[in-house]
């Protein structure tokens, strides 16, 4: 007898049938194994510190006040900093977490927002104005920090020299002292009845000192009488204008600082009300109605200020990054407001000024 082979029959239900199970079948086994893995992970002190150790943890701490993104410097800077970490590699959630805090103008809430971030043992920590980074340095030990839109590092103690900063602090720089000059030059030039100029800062700034030498020293060759007020609450600020307003031929310097940008709006409305040609040191004041202002790209130092962050967080040694001056500067004019001063701005200030507000 002849030994037939096995006849195997097969429809199309049945190997559909078939594959579905094997699937269902294969991701079972997936699923279980993923599960192993996760216990592993959650079990085991070791691994688990090699998954924590892949998550970053970054705070920014800026020193000025929130708003949005349409009436707020501070907040650009900030998204600014998130769209140069994301460019870089920096996922949000997945290789890094942020925490960000806003100083306000306030040295107290300064004060507290940096222990919240220290308390929560960062990486790094970013951050933005003097009076912020004074409060930073205080209670961060080793933990590496990068500034920007600080004036005078070197002169304010905060790093050794700008070539090679040492330690744990590097940045990007604002001003220059001898910026004071050029700002009442083009407050001259753009009110040439000008006799007096008042100066506003806050005096809890660490680089109030540098700027009151430099303005100081330039009094004599501009002859101008200059005072200035030596504010440190919001309540100084009324009186302090209107008191200097009562007499004629009057102009403001308001010089940058975040206490003073928080008070932003209250500054304007006096400044219009007094009917004084004001000069001011961000052009946040000038897209709200300020005469002049001549200052620093902030956004690009806070864009900067995410890449060094990227390098630091990669491996290089801070106190080998340099400290780093700005280059982008803007020269705004609100001519609406020179209009409403019976003011003509002069062309050797429109033919510099970057943008022109009609």
């Amino acid at each position: 007898m002849t030994k037939q082979n096995p006849v195997y029959t097969c429809n199309w239900t049945t190997g559909l049938h078939a594959g579905l199970l094997g699937e269902t079948i294969v991701r079972r086994v997936r699923r279980r194994r993923f599960l192993s893995a996760l216990t592993a992970l959650v079990a085991s002190p070791v691994l688990r510190a090699q998954y924590v150790s892949q998550m970053r943890r970054i705070a920014v701490l800026i020193g000025t006040a929130k708003g949005t993104i349409e009436t707020s410097s501070g907040q650009a800077q900030f998204e600014a900093l998130r769209a140069s970490l994301q460019k870089l590699g920096w996922t949000e959630g997945q290789n890094f977490q942020l925490e960000h805090r806003w100083g306000e103008g306030s040295a107290n809430l300064i004060r507290t927002q940096v222990a919240e971030l220290v308390r929560g043992k960062p990486d790094i920590i970013l951050v933005s104005t003097a009076t912020a980074l004074r409060e930073v340095v205080r209670a961060a030990g080793d933990i590496p920090i990068v500034f920007w839109g600080v004036s005078d590092p070197v002169g304010n103690k905060f790093v050794q020299n700008l070539a090679r900063p040492g330690g744990k602090i590097t940045g990007f720089s604002l001003f220059e002292y001898e910026m004071a000059g050029s700002w009442l030059q083009l407050l001259k030039e753009a009110a040439p009845q000008l006799a007096r100029v008042f100066v506003l800062m806050n005096t809890n700034n660490p680089n109030w000192n540098g700027w009151l030498r430099a303005i100081e020293s330039l009094v004599p060759s501009l002859k101008l009488q200059v005072t200035h007020a030596d504010l440190t609450s919001a309540t100084q600020i009324n009186p302090a204008i209107s008191t200097f307003a009562k007499k004629p031929n009057g102009g403001l310097l308001v010089l940058p600082d975040p206490f003073l940008s928080a008070h932003r709006e209250l500054i304007l409305r006096l400044v219009e009300k007094h009917r004084l040609p004001a000069i001011y040191g961000s052009s946040a004041f000038t897209d709200q109605g300020g005469l002049i202002s001549y200052g620093i790209d902030q956004v690009d130092l806070a864009k900067s200020a995410g890449q060094y962050a990227s390098r630091i967080l990669k491996g290089e040694k801070v106190g080998e990054l340099p400290v780093q001056k700005p280059t982008k500067f803007e020269l705004a004019v609100n001519l609406n407001t020179a209009k409403a001063l019976g003011l003509k701005i002069p062309p050797s200030i429109m033919l510099r000024a970057d943008r022109v507000i009609e």
